[in-house]
């Protein structure tokens, strides 16, 4: 990330617009996070309380700080979750698809995590539900996820070559 800057700013803004960059990405979170709760139907202030406290939660204040990289995952979670709702109820994949693949380029490792709160989260949305409660209703929209998850992944995978050729040749493996 930093290293990119250095391609088209003077070498003495280079720290202040990364302090920028990073704060923005606090902002993101924020906003994914407001524009999940509003599509869940909450009040602006319940909305506004939630955005601050997800935005400055104490994993990204600690984590966020350190490396910019653990943001992202804040920003596209609420997201995720958006699109995987609107999967559920009206079978529209456009918004998660899109996302999964984002996240991939992003970081293959946070939708790797984002997918487990994912799996988590459409479990509890189906046996909470008593409409979307039956076998025929997790078997097919799961199926449905499961084919907006794949095509998510075929878009983004380009980025899975690149880091795991960076990876081969690291001191890690």
């Amino acid at each position: 990330g930093r290293y990119w800057l250095y391609l088209f700013l003077p070498k003495g803004n280079i720290d202040l617009v990364y302090t920028f960059l990073t704060m923005f990405r606090f902002f993101l979170a924020g906003v994914s996070l407001s524009v999940m709760a509003i599509y869940f139907r909450r009040s602006y202030l319940a909305t506004w309380v939630a955005s601050k406290a997800y935005a400055f939660s104490g994993f990204a204040l600690f984590a966020g700080t350190r490396h910019f990289t653990f943001i992202v995952s804040l920003i596209t979670l609420p997201l995720l979750v958006t699109g995987m709702e609107r999967l559920i109820r009206f079978k529209k994949w456009y918004l998660f698809t899109v996302m999964v693949a984002i996240s991939l380029l992003c970081s293959y490792y946070f939708l790797y995590m984002n997918t487990i709160v994912l799996g988590f989260y459409y479990i509890s949305r189906i046996l909470c539900t008593k409409e979307y409660r039956n076998l025929k209703t997790f078997i097919g929209r799961g199926l449905i996820i499961v084919g907006s998850y794949t095509l998510g992944c075929s878009m983004g995978v380009l980025s899975i070559a690149t880091h795991f050729g960076s990876y081969l040749s690291s001191g890690r493996s």
